[in-house]
């Protein structure tokens, strides 16, 4: 199994954009979006990525694992979204939240026709919401040979922000990318309010990059 980078983890700088904090309850996605996207609304891609970074590798992404973790615990059911007692969307996100998870670059936006002026910097961010969390389980299970784990999810922004970046559908894009060892697959959408969320991360091989290249030019050149 091939190992990615180590992460430090280190608290982020006195001018970070965003305050540190380990209380579960202060590092809920919400506010923390919110705050983020308030302080960025004018800011560059550069502040933008830099702080997304600082969050992911701080413990707010352990945090929100972990609140992943215990929900699933609390309510298999979630995870599939069934079960003999549906559990409200609002429940999941309120008791998981959301995290920032990287910065969509101007090509990417521009893929997603997502505006590029100061007033909606916010669709630069791409979210982890709750209850994709929950579904991404089945990626992290300890059984499988290669699970994902915290240290994977660190490296989501530079995915999003180098990875070979193909659009394979309506608001989607998929992004390659190949660290030292296998290949991973980050799939993102835009909602339609002008958000941006990932849909899936797991691993995968080059022909399932050679599949999104001839998806992506049928979308193209249709018949």
């Amino acid at each position: 199994m091939t190992t990615p980078p180590k992460r430090s983890g280190n608290q982020a700088d006195a001018d970070d954009p965003v305050p540190r904090t380990s209380s579960p309850e202060r590092s809920r996605g919400h506010s923390l979006i919110e705050r983020l996207e308030e302080r960025l609304r004018c800011g560059d891609d550069a502040s933008a990525r830099a702080a997304v970074r600082s969050i992911v590798e701080s413990p707010l992404l352990d945090e929100f694992r972990t609140r992943v973790d215990a929900y699933d615990r609390d309510h298999p059911e979630a995870r599939k979204g069934e079960g003999p007692v549906a559990i409200p969307q609002q429940e999941v996100r309120d008791r998981i939240g959301e995290i920032p998870v990287g910065v969509l670059t101007r090509q990417a936006r521009a893929a997603l026709k997502c505006p590029t002026g100061a007033e909606f910097t916010p669709s630069r961010i791409v979210r982890l919401s709750a209850e994709t969390a929950l579904k991404q389980l089945k990626h992290s299970d300890p059984g499988l040979k290669r699970p994902l784990t915290d240290d994977h999810y660190r490296l989501l922004p530079e995915i999003i922000e180098d990875g070979w970046m193909v659009a394979t559908g309506h608001r989607t894009l998929e992004f390659f990318h190949r660290f030292s060892g296998p290949m991973y697959r980050v799939v993102v959408k835009q909602t339609g309010t002008r958000h941006v969320y990932l849909a899936t991360f797991h691993y995968t091989e080059d022909r399932h990059l050679r599949g999104a290249l001839r998806r992506a030019q049928e979308r193209k050149d249709p018949k």
